[in-house]
C-alpha cells in the first residue's frame, strides 16, 4: 500500500484519534530502529529495550494515511525512557524517520492481534469493500489458537486465499486513484485538494 506517517494532523486523523483514545493527543515520535530488531514485532523490540535500559512500554496507535484513499491506526509499542522521552525501537521497511503515535493508557496486550482501525477519506466502494476484506483477514488470521500465534500461521487456503486475492485486486485498482490538485478534496471539506489534505 502507499500509506504513510501524516505529514500533517488533519481534521479526520483528529477525529479518528478522539474516537480510538479520548482525551490523547498525537505525537511524532522518532525511529531509532534497535540492531536486529524485528520488523512488526514492536511488543518484543521493546522488551528487549526495556532489558537493556530500563524504562517502559507505551501503547497506544501508529497513525497512517493513505492519501485520498484512507487513514489507519495500527495498534503500536514504542519505548519510554527514563526522561519519559518516546522512541520507536522497531525497523521500518518504508524509511519513515518518525511515526505519528497515539498514546492509549487504556490498552492492554495479552499476545493476541489487534485489528487496525481504518476510515475511509472519500466515499468509494472499492475503499469501504477494502476496508471490509483486511477485517476479515484479521478474523481468520485471529480465529481460535492463531490468534496468539505469531509469524507464519498456518491457515487453510480455502479459507484465506479468495480474501487476499480479492485484497490484491482491490490494491491494484486503488493505487490507480489519483486526487487532481484542483478536484475537491475527497475529505468533504469542500475545498480544493490542493488547499486542503493535500497540505
Amino acid at each position: 500500500m502507499l500509506t504513510r506517517t501524516p505529514r500533517a494532523l488533519t481534521r479526520q486523523l483528529e477525529a479518528l484519534a478522539a474516537e480510538i483514545a479520548p482525551g490523547s493527543k498525537p505525537v511524532y515520535v522518532p525511529v531509532r530502529a534497535i540492531k536486529d530488531g524485528l520488523r512488526s514485532e514492536c511488543f518484543g523490540n521493546v522488551e528487549r529495550v526495556i532489558q537493556c535500559h530500563g524504562g517502559s512500554r507505551a501503547l497506544g496507535w501508529a497513525l497512517w494515511e493513505w492519501p485520498a484513499v484512507m487513514i489507519e491506526a495500527e495498534f503500536h509499542a514504542v519505548w519510554r525512557d527514563s526522561a519519559g522521552q518516546l522512541t520507536d525501537v522497531t525497523p521500518r521497511v518504508d524509511g519513515e524517520k518518525n511515526v505519528l503515535f497515539l498514546p492509549d493508557p487504556s490498552q492492554n496486550w495479552d499476545g493476541r492481534q489487534v485489528n487496525n482501525r481504518r476510515r475511509s477519506m472519500r466515499d468509494d466502494p472499492l475503499v469501504h469493500e477494502f476496508i471490509a476484506v483486511h477485517d476479515r483477514i484479521v478474523e481468520v488470521m485471529n480465529a481460535g489458537e492463531r490468534a496468539f500465534q505469531f509469524g507464519a500461521v498456518s491457515v487453510p487456503k480455502t479459507e484465506i486465499a479468495p480474501l487476499m486475492m480479492r485484497s490484491a485486486q482491490l490494491l491494484t485498482q486503488l493505487q490507480q486513484l489519483r486526487s487532481g490538485r484542483n478536484d475537491p478534496c475527497p475529505c468533504g471539506s469542500g475545498r480544493k485538494y490542493k488547499r486542503c489534505c493535500a497540505r
